[in-house]
């Protein structure tokens, strides 16, 4: 491999890193900010609900 084409991998690596590492930081945020009120009433309307709404 080239150095280039070596470059060019590792930066599309990073990119790719970078960006599931903003996804689960997104999904983290989501379920820290949601409200109590908020879990419990969509375990109540789904069935069977969420096992790990239940905590």
């Amino acid at each position: 491999m080239t150095g280039l084409s070596s470059e060019l991998l590792s930066l599309a690596a990073v990119a790719v890193l970078v960006f599931f590492n903003g996804f689960f930081v997104a999904a983290e945020f989501a379920l820290v900010s949601v409200r109590r009120t908020r879990i419990d009433e969509l375990a109540a309307q789904e069935s069977p609900p969420p096992k790990w709404s239940s905590g």
